[in-house]
């Protein structure tokens, strides 16, 4: 480790992915010494590689969370939804804990799309959505099952605990067609 007053040369090598720069490569030398045009060429390599490590990273972050949530309301799908499901079934099964589900269905909704168009009905689906995921409890999943109907998993909840948190998205609900009538 140098300290400031023996820092002589500094290299320093950009991480950047075709989106923005995430980070530095930096080597120091001794006051006397210098970096060779092979050891910057090769922390230019080192740089080069790391920074497509970290985009291919970041692309599979992106492609996994696509394949696990719905594009309209970036909550969970319908096929996330089923491997969670199991998942929790299994899980709550062996831990002897209640695993509630609920079913969340927007009735006309269809008829809202007809009257106001498919983009203003993606935009009512993405806030109904926050809206419950809002009022979920900790360790809940809110999924967007089809169309208008959303899934609520609820581990560790018996009916009534679930009944609770139901009336509350209710009243969420409530709330924001109140604010958009």
């Amino acid at each position: 480790v140098l300290n400031a007053a023996e820092i002589g040369a500094t290299l320093i090598v950009p991480l950047a992915t075709p989106e923005r720069l995430v980070g530095y490569i930096e080597a120091f030398r001794h006051v006397d010494q210098s970096f060779t045009r092979d050891e910057v060429f090769v922390a230019e390599s080192i740089g080069a590689h790391v920074s497509l490590a970290i985009e291919n990273a970041a692309a599979y972050e992106r492609a996994r969370f696509a394949a696990d949530h719905d594009p309209v309301t970036d909550l969970l799908n319908h096929r996330a939804l089923q491997e969670r499901l199991t998942l929790e079934f299994e899980r709550c099964r062996q831990a002897g804990l209640p695993l509630s589900v609920a079913m969340i269905d927007l009735n006309s909704f269809k008829e809202f799309n007809d009257r106001f168009g498919h983009q203003t009905g993606d935009e009512v689906l993405k806030a109904i959505g926050q809206a419950i995921a809002a009022a979920a409890p900790s360790g809940a999943s809110v999924s967007r099952y089809g169309g208008d109907e959303f899934t609520l998993l609820m581990p560790g909840y018996e009916r009534a605990q679930a009944g609770v948190v139901i009336d509350a998205i209710h009243e969420q609900v409530r709330r924001f067609n109140a604010a958009h009538d």
